[in-house]
């Protein structure tokens, strides 16, 4: 290992070292030795910083601003199915690529049950609509006041405080 040492300082400096890798019978390491072409003087002149090169001019008038329109997950989902019921709905959506959007699209404005009204709520949350999500719960809450689901839906609305 010792004798690779220099070796490998010699790749590492970049140098092109003019070394024998075989060490004398002293034992000890010969040092690297660099061509004298490949080691720069203290008065070489491309030593020395030169100007800092010019960028491309800065234009002063500012960039103008584009509108990002980001897409619209549930426009870009699955229509309806005309007299498809809420469950074949959901299941129609489960083979999409957006289960959520194509949900909301499905059964957003129609009297579902409680099942599909959950997948509806989560389906909300997931794509951060979360005032529709509540709106949602509200619905639940009237139409199933009894519903253990219940108890979560009156966590998040009323947020520990009693309806």
């Amino acid at each position: 290992m010792r004798a690779a040492a220099p070796a490998l300082l010699c790749l590492l400096t970049g140098l092109g070292c003019n070394q024998q890798l075989n060490p004398g019978a002293t034992g000890v390491d010969p040092e690297p030795t660099a061509s004298p072409a490949s080691v720069p003087s203290e008065d070489d002149p491309a030593l020395e910083p030169g100007p800092e090169p010019e960028g491309e001019p800065v234009d002063e008038e500012a960039p103008s601003e584009e509108r990002v329109v980001e897409a619209d997950p549930i426009a870009d989902a699955p229509p309806p199915v005309e007299g498809e019921t809420p469950s074949e709905a959901v299941e129609r959506c489960r083979l999409t690529d957006a289960f959520d959007a194509c949900l909301i699209r499905a059964l957003d404005d129609r009297d579902v049950r409680a099942r599909e009204r959950e997948l509806l709520i989560e389906a909300h949350r997931s794509l951060g609509r979360e005032e529709r999500a509540r709106e949602h719960m509200r619905i639940f809450l009237e139409q199933y006041p009894r519903d253990r689901r219940g108890n979560r839906y009156r966590m998040i609305l009323y947020d520990g405080e009693q309806p």
